[in-house]
């Protein structure tokens, strides 16, 4: 039977659109997150020498940009709401563009540091898990929690390439270099491939009638609810245990003697294990109760964090990150799943953006861990933190409510 062109358009955008826009979120959480945060560790070295500078200090640059992101995120989340994705996410990528190509001609720590304040935050909100999670509650309908789990694999992917990309090109031509082609890369692949699916978006964002006050009281609406702090405290403790290991990694292994190509390994290993992780938690979110399968990974990072804290060889540390990585990937399909269920698909980016402030203290974390080494000469305090840390989300979690009834959303 042959198909009519309204019958091949319907299906298509019924099909093949819901699908490009997961692609999408996917490649665009794989470019940031895996520049910004997987390979956050590998310029540390770099750094100390090129600017004869400790390693507290460039731990800094990575702890102040996720508290700037933390802060962005409560502005930037209701743009979110408000804007095309076409729009926010070429903002979001022309910044992370930006922000590469300066980095790579400055010449003070604190210039570096200034860019991802100033400028990588936009890139980390609007080319983010954020505006990733909101683009699939806007566009996705059917199996909406596999697609979460999907596109949470996002960051994992990234973290399994850039990490080889970047020592990669740093040893052949050096980290500046390595910025600037990366920064090219983006603007000439990514943005155009980003505009043109996301012209296929049949999403119209919420027009704000609302005044001022009517503002601030659906804001306040979200913040008294006893959900909203428990997610936020749940993932602030989660994100706080796995940026603390995550970008003290390099550092972490020179300190057992391991190669770089070795961290590389370690590093995508982690990034492997969340792939498993985010797609397991997505195809069990379909089943299960979301406050079982948050402790189910918070006690796989519990176990991690023991495991490390033991071993002392590569192989013991592949098997510990990767078991990290394993807790740590089922955090994210389940925080767009709770909180779209929790305030609506049209609220997503206000409820999120409310809670970032709150999750990114955990941007001390890799700083304690730096100052702490520095200090004792040991990882082991930290490592002892980051395991009470984990192991206290378990009981928060399930104290809270049974979040799988999607709620009305928030008007």
């Amino acid at each position: 039977m042959v198909e009519t062109p309204q019958e091949y358009q319907s299906q298509f955008r019924r099909l093949w659109v819901p699908c490009m826009m997961v692609a999408l979120a996917v490649a665009f959480q794989a470019a940031t997150y895996g520049i910004l945060m997987y390979s956050f560790t590998f310029w540390v070295d770099p750094w100390m020498t090129e600017f004869e500078t400790n390693r507290s200090r460039v731990m800094a640059v990575i702890s102040a940009h996720t508290i700037a992101m933390g802060i962005a995120a409560v502005f930037l989340g209701r743009w979110i709401d408000r804007i095309k994705a076409r729009l926010a996410l070429t903002i979001g990528l022309i910044c992370l563009c930006c922000g590469l190509a300066i980095i790579s001609i400055v010449n003070n720590i604190w210039l570096i540091m200034a860019v991802y304040v100033v400028i990588m935050p936009f890139a980390a909100v609007f080319a983010g898990p954020l505006m990733a999670m909101s683009l699939i509650a806007r566009n996705v309908r059917s199996r909406q929690g596999l697609a979460f789990g999907i596109t949470s694999m996002g960051t994992s992917i990234g973290g399994v390439a850039f990490p080889f990309i970047v020592t990669s090109l740093t040893t052949s031509i050096g980290w500046r270099e390595t910025h600037l082609w990366l920064a090219v890369a983006i603007a000439l692949l990514l943005i155009p491939i980003g505009w043109i699916i996301l012209s296929f978006e049949q999403y119209e964002p919420r027009k704000s009638t609302s005044t001022a006050a009517q503002s601030r009281s659906e804001t306040l609406s979200i913040i008294k609810t006893r959900h909203f702090w428990i997610l936020s405290v749940s993932y602030f403790a989660i994100a706080l245990v796995f940026s603390g290991l995550q970008f003290n990694l390099r550092p972490f292994a020179s300190d057992l003697g391991l190669t770089v190509e070795q961290t590389a390994m370690i590093a995508s290993s982690i990034a492997l294990a969340m792939v498993v992780g985010k797609l397991g938690t997505g195809l069990l979110m379909d089943h299960f109760d979301n406050r079982v399968l948050f402790a189910g990974g918070a006690t796989l990072l519990a176990g991690a964090v023991t495991l490390i804290m033991l071993g002392a060889s590569f192989e013991s540390m592949i098997v510990g990150f990767s078991l990290l990585g394993a807790g740590s990937g089922a955090f994210l399909p389940l925080k767009g799943a709770l909180f779209s269920q929790a305030f609506g698909a049209a609220s997503i980016g206000r409820a999120m953006g409310l809670a970032q402030p709150i999750i990114t203290l955990y941007a001390l974390s890799p700083l304690l861990g730096g100052w702490l080494r520095d200090a004792t000469g040991s990882y082991a305090p930290f490592l002892i933190i980051v395991l009470g840390v984990s192991l206290l989300t378990i009981p928060l979690i399930i104290a809270g409510p049974n979040s799988r009834r999607p709620r009305p959303a928030i008007q």
